[in-house]
């Protein structure tokens, strides 16, 4: 794919802080680019007109020279007389070079003046009409970008007014109805919160452990034979209804299968986060050392009692959002209304009454607030369509002006050289300035001129910035993937790197087994066309399943690794953040400095970065030193 330099230059210069995207100033400045040349163009072809009416001017003086009878009577008496014939030679060279510059007006006219009129005019109208589209595009985009901020606003009042209404009060994730796969099975989040929110209640009666002790570890051998009985009963509603004779070699096959099925289920829910492996040694681990875990933790399931796991505390809480013990909720099952308190008839009935009215009101509150939650998504979604719509735009606007550009500058070139050619035939005393104009013209280089463009009036680098649904009770890692920062990931996810560049990596991979070295090495330097990659950032960023390596599969290398580049890219801050990207610049423009001293400085750097930025950085240069080697 062609590089368009125009694409990555004019974007705005403060993009990473901008609450909402400024597409404006970029544009703006190339188009005060192009209308400079479009008053350019103006003006050389008002010259090549003017020049042209001179030649036709100076011909038309030289004609009015030429011979004619009137002329004629002073020489009627010598016939024969030499001066005559001399004199009509000398007097008709006038009208042989007005025929010259009558040629060379027509040469410079239809080489020079006519190509050159009919690209200003489309130059001018393309330029006109182009940029008048560009800011109603943008015009649109902002407006709904201002309606996000107005519906958020109204979103958090909301929220804000069920909380008045119970101080307790948690709503269920967002993904609650994501689909994930465990073995064979699919289950939602929903459910499969509940399965564990029943395994950890059945360990603290099994065990007599009190509901105060949130951080409850559970050892291997405890999951794994819970999960056994689980599937065992799942089994077992399968086959309902068929027949039951006996047969001992049936029932081994299908105990071996529960095995393995439970064994691939326990793996699936270590791999997918919903428990973390604990060190046996360190039982009182707090949850902020999670992410330290995480980050050192093995997918392969150890089903020893020796081996302790933790039940990841967002499905929990999410669960528990539904399901939260109200301090006063005859709703709730279990609820005995004899033991509220009632000091006397009239105040027991009075306590019933206005608690009837209060549920409603919270109940009212609530349906209000997931009502002004799906309208604020709905909008984040559509700003975000209308988002990247705009920066695809934007990216072949940038790409026609760019080629609309080269094109007036070889236009006006050639047509330079048309006038040097035409001009080039004159007397020997001129020729030699022709000869260098003609010189001149080969040093004209669009491509080059494209390139000062750029130098001159670039305003910033292509950085997006995406619109986030921002979650009033979750955070804004709740249900998105992309423009969040690795540290609410991680938080969300509980993985130390986010699952799009580890699962991402590991499908890169496995796939630059069938390409060769030299497809390997442009896997993540080749740009791919923005609508494609935002199609498939559209899917990553709002999938109903969960982003393993299975999933990320159904895309190719280049597309997975341009996605992991955007993730990037759309991250709030960079991977070596704001405050240490200048330090890491200086200390590879320091050429002074030997390799063993450049890696001193380059290891304190990296020791100050956030465990996120660490692990993430980490995992991505470990992919990049298996393809340099």
């Amino acid at each position: 794919m062609l590089h368009h330099p125009f694409q990555e230059s004019f974007w705005s210069p403060n993009a990473a802080i901008d609450p909402v995207p400024n597409f404006s100033i970029g544009l703006n400045v190339l188009h005060q680019k192009l209308h400079q040349s479009v008053e350019e163009n103006s003006v050389i072809v008002q010259y090549l007109r003017r020049r042209i009416a001179a030649e036709q001017g100076y011909a038309d003086l030289l004609l009015a020279l030429a011979p004619n009878d009137s002329l004629n009577t002073a020489f009627e008496r010598d016939v024969g007389a030499s001066l005559k014939k001399s004199f009509e030679i000398v007097r008709s060279e006038s009208g042989e070079t007005a025929q010259g510059h009558l040629s060379r007006a027509a040469n410079l006219t239809e080489a020079a003046l006519d190509p050159l009129e009919r690209l200003t005019t489309r130059y001018q109208r393309i330029v006109t009409t182009t940029k008048a589209t560009m800011d109603k595009r943008i015009a649109s985009f902002e407006l709904v970008a201002g309606t996000v901020e107005q519906l958020r606003t109204s979103y958090v009042a909301k929220c804000r007014a069920v909380q008045t209404q119970d101080l307790d009060y948690i709503p269920p994730l967002p993904y609650s109805d994501l689909q994930i796969r465990l073995g064979k099975w699919a289950f939602t989040y929903r459910e499969i919160t509940r399965v564990l929110y029943q395994m950890q209640e059945d360990y603290r009666q099994e065990f007599n452990r009190t509901k105060e002790e949130e951080d409850i570890s559970l050892t291997g051998s405890y999951v794994y034979n819970w999960v056994h009985g689980y599937c065992s009963r799942l089994i077992a509603n399968e086959n309902i209804g068929q027949s039951e004779s006996f047969d001992s070699g049936r029932l081994d096959t299908e105990e071996k299968l529960i095995q393995l099925e439970s064994m691939e289920i326990c793996r699936d829910l270590l791999q997918q986060c919903f428990l973390h492996s604990v060190s046996a040694s360190a039982p009182g681990s707090t949850a902020e050392t999670v992410p330290e875990i995480a980050a050192v933790k093995t997918h392969v399931f150890d089903s020893s009692p020796d081996r302790l796991y933790r039940i990841h505390k967002q499905p929990l809480s999410g669960l528990k959002g539904s399901t939260l013990v109200r301090k006063y909720d005859p709703a709730k099952p279990g609820f005995d209304e004899s033991k509220t308190p009632t000091p006397g008839a009239f105040g027991g009935i009075f306590e019933r009454w206005n608690h009837k009215h209060h549920e409603e009101y919270r109940q009212i509150a609530i349906q209000e607030m997931f009502e002004a939650d799906k309208i604020y998504k709905e909008a984040v979604r559509k700003a975000e369509r209308m988002r990247m719509e705009t920066e695809q735009i934007l990216f072949m606007h940038y790409e026609e002006m760019e080629s609309l550009e080269l094109e007036r500058i070889q236009t006006i070139k050639q047509a330079f050289i048309s006038i040097a050619a035409s001009l080039s035939n004159t007397i020997p005393l001129c020729k030699e300035m022709y000869d260098r104009m003609m010189l001149y013209q080969e040093t004209l280089r669009p491509d080059k001129d494209v390139r000062f463009i750029v130098e001159q009036y670039r305003t910033g680098r292509y950085c997006p910035r995406p619109i986030i649904y921002q979650n009033h009770f979750h955070g804004p890692a709740s249900g998105q993937v992309f423009g969040i920062s690795l540290e609410e990931l991680a938080r969300a996810r509980q993985l130390i790197v986010p699952p799009l560049i580890s699962q991402g990596l590991v499908v890169i991979e496995s796939g630059f087994t069938k390409l060769y070295d030299e497809e390997k090495n442009k896997a993540w330097t080749t740009q791919l066309p923005l609508d494609r990659v935002h199609a498939a950032r559209e899917e990553v960023n709002h999938s109903p399943v969960a982003m393993t390596a299975d999933y990320l599969r159904r895309y190719d290398v280049l597309l997975l690794a341009s996605l992991i580049r955007l993730f990037l890219m759309e991250i709030p801050e960079c991977l070596l953040t704001f405050e240490l990207y200048e330090p890491f610049k200086l200390i590879y423009t320091n050429w002074t400095q030997d390799d063993e001293s450049r890696l001193v400085s380059i290891t304190k750097l990296l020791a100050t970065l956030p465990t996120t930025n660490y692990y993430t950085l980490k995992t991505l240069m470990k992919h990049f030193h298996k393809i340099a080697g």
